[in-house]
């Protein structure tokens, strides 16, 4: 049986250790970069379905406005000439968030080696571990389009069905409720997959320099023979994720209200009366402040507040990893590592190697 207490108790510590005890802003800011591009603590839990739905999401309304100007250009109450631009604007978004998707499946290896060898630089590490992180897309894509397809199969089954049985009320209520039924149960295994997938999957394949179809091979001898650890630590994760993100929303809707109610009486306030005296231009001015200011606020307070709960999580994540599989150990135990040195940033070499947790581990711990 896993040790949940031993592995929540050395996540902390290495939290502890890599965000307060480095006193370092920059560091902080590293890390809430990498959390906000792999999904915060849901995508340090895994609890995301990111890809293809990223992608959707992002290009949904650009889609819909295309398809509304092709319909009206058909009947001509508009310009078909700008067909083309609106045509190239939403490929260009759709490019976009594929790079975007992409630059989040590298931002997966470079967390983890940040977690691990306690560095916070981002440019050497994503140019380095670019093609992991295109492996993993290609994986994740390929997966999520298969996983789409029975969604979309059930779905328009139970329109159809729907559709036949529109005389029988009870027949319409009984096949949408099974359709939801099969449909959660679908979406619930893909949760599950992309957690096993970020937790345990991504760092068995940066620690043995596999792809993630091997390193699922790997992963998988474990998981099949210890299932009931697995839906204990998944259990767990779910847990620590749902209570991190109430904690993040509360923290983050009093440090932004705040910022709002200071923002209002000095900016605010003055924007409504210079408007009543119909001085629309510094009104305007004081208006614009006070909207950059309450958004900069959200922004800033979600990436702080978010930050500790993505290493957190991931930490987690290679700790229980280690009891299940210790051979793939990566982080040393108890949470913090001794550093050969005092420099902030270590110089790794080109095949960074991680660090052992293991006394026997025939990896060794880079010069730094």
């Amino acid at each position: 049986m896993i040790d949940i207490s031993a592995a929540l108790n050395d996540a902390y510590k290495r939290t502890k250790y890599l965000l307060w005890e480095r006193r370092s802003f920059g560091r902080w800011w590293r890390f809430g970069l990498l959390g906000m591009l792999t999904g915060g603590g849901g995508g340090g839990g895994g609890f995301n379905f990111r890809l293809p739905a990223q992608l959707l999401q992002a290009s949904k309304k650009d889609t819909a406005m295309l398809g509304l100007m092709v319909a009206t250009g058909a009947v001509g109450d508009f310009d078909t000439n700008m067909l083309p631009l609106i045509i190239g604007f939403g490929v260009g978004i759709f490019v976009f968030a594929l790079f975007f998707a992409w630059l989040s499946n590298c931002a997966q290896f470079v967390l983890v080696e940040s977690i691990v060898y306690d560095r916070h630089v981002l440019a050497e590490p994503f140019g380095r571990l670019k093609s992991n992180g295109t492996g993993l897309f290609l994986w994740t894509f390929l997966v999520g389009l298969a996983c789409m397809i029975p969604a979309g199969a059930i779905v328009a089954g139970g329109v159809g069905i729907g559709v036949m049985a529109q005389d029988s009320p009870g027949t319409m209520v009984a096949v949408g409720l099974a359709a939801l039924a099969v449909l959660a149960v679908l979406g619930l295994g893909i949760c599950v997959l992309f957690a096993l997938t970020t937790q345990f999957v991504v760092p068995v394949a940066y620690r043995q320099r596999i792809g993630i179809n091997s390193a699922w091979s790997l992963v998988w001898q474990t998981l099949r023979q210890r299932k009931g650890d697995t839906c204990l630590f998944l259990l767990v994760l779910m847990g620590v994720a749902m209570a991190g993100a109430f904690g993040v929303m509360m923290g983050v809707m009093l440090f932004t209200g705040l910022a709002a109610v200071v923002s209002g009486i000095v900016l605010g306030m003055p924007a409504f009366f210079l408007y009543q005296q119909q001085m629309t231009v510094p009104a305007v001015v004081c208006g614009v402040l006070f909207a950059l200011i309450v958004l900069g606020s959200l922004f800033f307070s979600s990436l702080v507040f978010q930050t500790p709960l993505t290493v957190l999580t991931r930490c987690f994540g290679m700790y229980i990893m280690q009891q299940l599989m210790p051979e793939f150990g990566l982080l040393p135990l108890g949470g913090i590592t001794e550093r050969a040195s005092s420099e902030e940033e270590p110089i790794l070499s080109p095949e960074p190697q991680p660090l052992g947790a293991l006394a026997d581990d025939s990896w060794q711990r880079p010069e730094f």
